[in-house]
């Protein structure tokens, strides 16, 4: 129990490192911007920077991490079957990440990206129980329209 706790200590103390470090480097990115806005000549160490203040955008576009777009392509699913009522297509599933994608404006995936994440969302070696996305010889069903379904007040009757 005291090396759980003491590890717990430097996790704490760690994340307050880093929490002051990420201050102390946005207040340098700043002063940098209105150096380079000023037209004043840069440091030398300077010009490795990335001086965006979204440090996850790539050519003007946010890129997400894989947890991000396996949430995406979900919220995606989830979409579509509520539009179509029937089990969704993985197309489907493409052209309604698309649209959530351009709203949120990160970078649309590929069709490639999309049918990986659609076999992780329906996979039960993934999660290690029952997956969010039900596989189906139509398509695909998300579990929580399933759910939402059984809410309503037909069923009951």
């Amino acid at each position: 129990m005291d090396e759980v706790e003491e590890l717990k200590r430097a996790l704490s103390f760690y994340k307050a490192q880093y929490d002051r470090l990420k201050t102390e480097v946005f207040k340098l990115k700043r002063v940098l911007r209105a150096m380079k806005n000023a037209g004043a000549q840069f440091p030398h160490w300077a010009s490795d920077l990335n001086l965006d203040e979204h440090p996850y955008m790539y050519n003007g576009v946010r890129r997400v991490d894989v947890e991000s777009m396996r949430r995406l392509v979900y919220r995606a699913a989830l979409e579509a079957y509520r539009k179509l009522s029937r089990p969704v297509k993985p197309s489907e599933v493409q052209g309604e990440a698309v649209k959530l994608s351009i709203y949120v404006g990160i970078d649309p995936p590929s069709r490639a990206t999309v049918a990986k994440m659609l076999r992780q969302l329906s996979s039960k070696e993934h999660y290690g129980c029952e997956p969010p996305l039900l596989k189906v010889d139509e398509g695909y069903i998300p579990k929580e329209a399933c759910q939402e379904r059984f809410n309503t007040l037909d069923v009951f009757i």
